[in-house]
């Protein structure tokens, strides 16, 4: 199989692509975002077997995302069985460097029309990891839709998490980016359009101790883009804190006042949030 799409492709693997496979899959960042079945560290010895498992498949499920026609990820479905059989579920990684520049959506609404066409399925679904907000919004860009969060239904890198399950069906425009039929979460925000992006801003912020981090998230609270500002005991915890906030506010309560970060500014309280108890003030920015 061979698709040629704009600035990338997708292809049937070849023996001879294992070494660049392995460059781009060795990476902790891309395994954070996978499956443990994923590898890491990940050889190039890994990288052959898979390489040998998907041109062994039958049909074939499995393919490279390419660059210039050499590997820079992977792309594929895991059909289902029994009375699952008329779904798969979609999977894809790319390597850290091609981050953000669309390729992940152009190879994911190639592939989607592919799969309807090459396997009897009604559906494609897939289930991203609640703090994975970029494959998210690949996802909503190529046309899924958010059916619903899984509370609390994977452990990966030792932190338990929520995952967010999307699904696209035969017929459905590919690409689309149709809004979904239930609210997003603030992890699915997809990029917000230019006369939006202009509404006013507000911070939320907390009073915690002073080793903790800095981690922020823009989303949407009553239709202002908003930015949360949350504090945490190391990156890890604050991508914790910062998705279990996204399905209820949870953060560790202390004193109500405003972080010297805010303080320092010409900005000044105008509402506040409660949150565990805690008063937590809004600073318009």
């Amino acid at each position: 199989m061979q698709l040629d799409l704009e600035s990338c492709g997708v292809r049937s693997f070849r023996e001879s692509d294992a070494a660049e496979l392995a460059r781009h899959a060795n990476n902790r960042d891309v395994w954070r975002q996978l499956r443990d079945r994923f590898l890491h560290p990940y050889s190039t010895d890994d990288a052959r077997g898979f390489i040998a498992f998907a041109r062994g498949a039958n049909p074939e499920t499995a393919f490279a995302v390419t660059v210039d026609d050499r590997p820079v990820g992977s792309i594929g479905a895991v059909l289902g069985e029994d009375v699952e059989r008329c779904s798969a579920e979609v999977g894809y990684w790319l390597g850290e460097s091609c981050w953000g520049r669309g390729i992940a959506t152009r190879a994911l609404v190639a592939f989607t029309e592919y799969a309807f066409a090459a396997y009897e399925v009604e559906r494609l679904f897939a289930v991203p990891l609640a703090v994975n907000t970029a494959s998210c919004r690949v996802l909503e860009k190529a046309g899924y839709r958010l059916e619903g969060r899984m509370r609390r239904s994977a452990v990966k890198d030792g932190v338990v998490q929520d995952q967010l399950l999307y699904a696209i069906l035969r017929g459905d425009d590919y690409g689309s980016a149709k809004p979904n039929d239930h609210a997003a979460t603030p992890a699915q925000q997809g990029p917000q359009s230019e006369e939006r992006s202009v509404t006013p801003k507000a911070r939320f912020c907390l009073a915690v101790p002073a080793d903790w981090n800095w981690l922020s998230r823009e989303l949407q609270v009553e239709g202002v883009r908003t930015q949360i500002d949350i504090l945490a005991p190391g990156d890890d915890a604050a991508a914790q804190y910062l998705h279990r906030f996204e399905e209820r506010p949870i953060i560790p309560g202390h004193e109500a006042a405003a972080p010297a970060r805010a303080a320092a500014g010409s900005a000044k309280p105008r509402a506040s949030l409660t949150v565990d108890e805690a008063v937590v003030p809004i600073v318009v920015r």
